[in-house]
């Protein structure tokens, strides 16, 4: 049977709109999902063979010990935040990863060769979660404690330990906050703390391993 060219140009239009609606669907999904969680972004590290500092670093996942018994819940929030209904501000993933996958983020960015926990590295970095909080309220407020401890692999010898705290808050807004924007004010906030860190140790390094 031969096809018309009426035919074949209504039936482009058909699957376009087919198509136009399902991604107007899973974006409805994704803002009106009724999980009640924040997502976490993924983490995205740089080929460890490509980078630019010398020193290859291990990065330990980080402890909670924040006390708390949900080890997801990052806060509270009695404000409109869109996305989300109840009270609590809580992760798709706990608060001690998302603080180690933005940890290895910072260092990976910084040209540093993050490697696996199980790869040969020359140093090995670990630490806990002491603070980290985030409510929203009359205004976003959030609060980050991290001690972090860099050794020298091969001798066991702990070369820095430091705690790095940051405190912030912010108006949300008139028309309030939606999921993504929390999201965003939390790494935001988590990448001024890290920053501090690899900063730290990029300046041990360099004046303790020259050759590095």
């Amino acid at each position: 049977m031969k096809i018309s060219g009426r035919s074949r140009w209504l039936g482009a239009v058909l699957v376009s709109v087919m198509a136009s609606c399902a991604a107007s669907d899973a974006l409805a999904d994704s803002f009106f999902s009724s999980d009640g969680l924040l997502h976490a972004k993924a983490m995205t590290l740089a080929d460890a063979s490509a980078a630019k500092n010398a020193a290859t670093l291990r990065i330990r996942p980080y402890v909670d010990q924040r006390g708390e018994s949900d080890a997801r819940l990052l806060g509270e929030f009695n404000t409109r935040i869109g996305g989300l209904s109840g009270k609590q501000l809580r992760l798709d993933r706990d608060v001690a990863v998302i603080a180690t996958e933005q940890m290895k983020q910072q260092f990976s960015n910084a040209g540093f060769a993050v490697l696996a926990d199980d790869a040969a590295a020359k140093f090995e970095l670990s630490g806990v979660v002491k603070t980290l909080t985030l409510d929203s309220k009359a205004r976003d407020e959030i609060s980050i404690i991290l001690e972090t401890s860099l050794s020298e692999i091969a001798t066991g010898k702990v070369l820095w330990t430091a705690a790095v705290s940051k405190k912030n808050s912010r108006f949300g807004g008139v028309a309030g906050n939606n999921r993504d924007d929390i999201v965003n004010f939390l790494y935001r906030e988590l990448a001024v703390v890290n920053g501090k860190t690899v900063s730290a140790v990029n300046s041990l390094l360099m004046a303790s391993y020259p050759a590095l």
